[in-house]
């Protein structure tokens, strides 16, 4: 079973095929299909194979499955005896991304 670790959106994943991720929202439609070359390390049962920073001929292929929006995270800002009291909202907007293949050459 192959496993790799990959950079996507400034974030590092540890992913194998068939596996469903949740990254930073992608400007792809639902059902696209986008390719990551930010391949960073390969295991491939005992072998492994670490890039300097990324491995060359070595990307994932990757399906939109749906964009959807994160749970509210509020801020709230208080100061005592100055009447300042500030709340905030947000929703971060989310990508969910099935791993189909991994391709090493």
């Amino acid at each position: 079973m192959k496993e790799v670790v990959i950079e996507f959106k400034g974030f590092q994943y540890r992913v194998k095929e068939n596996d469903v991720i949740t990254t930073q929202k992608v400007k792809k439609n639902e059902g696209e299909s986008l390719e990551i070359e930010n391949v960073m390390l390969i295991q491939d049962d005992d072998k492994v194979t670490v890039g300097t920073p990324f491995i060359k001929n070595a990307k994932v292929i990757a399906t939109v499955l749906r964009h959807y929006q994160d749970d509210k995270v509020m801020a709230f800002r208080f100061v005592n005896k100055e009447n300042v009291r500030k709340r905030r909202g947000h929703r971060q907007e989310l990508t969910e991304l099935k791993i189909e293949k991994i391709v090493t050459e």
